[in-house]
């Protein structure tokens, strides 16, 4: 299928040839091809020509197909954006009134600025983009008046490092300080070593957070065509404290 003129149904971002970068994931995505250039995904939910892919990112994004009610128009925040490529995804297919890419490093968030600028999405009268830093390890009252108007947080990704569960999980309980559980949480997380995603659990139960597997292999295939990135393993959490009062 050809993709419109003004490149509404792909997102491109410049290929970064190694998989951990300075201690983070954030500039590049798992299982890379070891190919470099540009990505270029189609978003016509029929094609796609990716050089690597962001695996639970991807899952993210296909799942959200079937529920798309839960970013359209709302005010959306995601956190360890890193690439931003399903951030970018999402703001095309879903178009959410506001969408906010985070992570802790200014490198980073400079090129993830560089991949909105080169995917259109800046100046949309109908949709806000913004990236901004986020530390997990000194998140605070600021950044809970910062996105008190937050809907919807979203994290792809994120569990490699069990030495991040905590900071990652007190974050969660700044951003959701003013509307509590009125903010929708969605974890997507490719289960690479069962101990460590085990540690996760025990973390978060041990903290006051529930997970529920809300995973839907029907998605698959959604936006990409099977094949193009590895789904196994692939699982989408709603995050909720146990108690709807803190």
């Amino acid at each position: 299928m050809t993709p419109d003129d003004d490149g509404s149904r792909y997102v491109s971002i410049p290929y970064e040839p190694f998989v951990i970068a300075n201690g983070t994931t954030g500039l590049s995505a798992w299982d890379v091809s070891g190919l470099s250039g540009f990505a270029v995904v189609c978003l016509d939910l029929l094609t796609i020509v990716s050089l690597f892919n962001p695996q639970a990112g991807f899952y993210l994004v296909e799942w959200l197909t079937m529920h798309p009610e839960l970013v359209r128009r709302k005010c959306v925040v995601e956190l360890g954006s890193g690439s931003g490529l399903s951030g970018l995804s999402i703001c095309k297919l879903f178009t959410p009134s506001s969408y906010t890419f985070t992570d802790h490093r200014e490198d980073i968030l400079e090129r993830i600025r560089r991949n909105i600028s080169l995917n259109g999405l800046q100046g949309i009268p109908s949709q806000s983009v913004d990236v901004m830093e986020l530390d997990w390890f000194c998140s605070s009252e600021q950044d809970a008046e910062r996105w008190k108007d937050t809907d919807v947080l979203l994290a792809a990704d994120v569990l490699y490092d069990p030495d991040l569960f905590e900071p990652f999980l007190l974050t969660l309980n700044v951003l959701t300080a003013n509307r509590g559980s009125q903010v929708a949480i969605l974890l997507a997380v490719k289960i690479r070593a069962e101990e460590t995603f085990r540690k996760f659990q025990i973390t978060a139960e041990s903290m006051g957070w529930v997970l529920e597997d809300i995973s839907a292999p029907d998605a698959i295939g959604k936006v990409f065509p099977p094949g193009c990135y590895s789904h196994e393993n692939c699982h989408l959490f709603s995050v909720a404290f146990k108690s709807s009062t803190r």
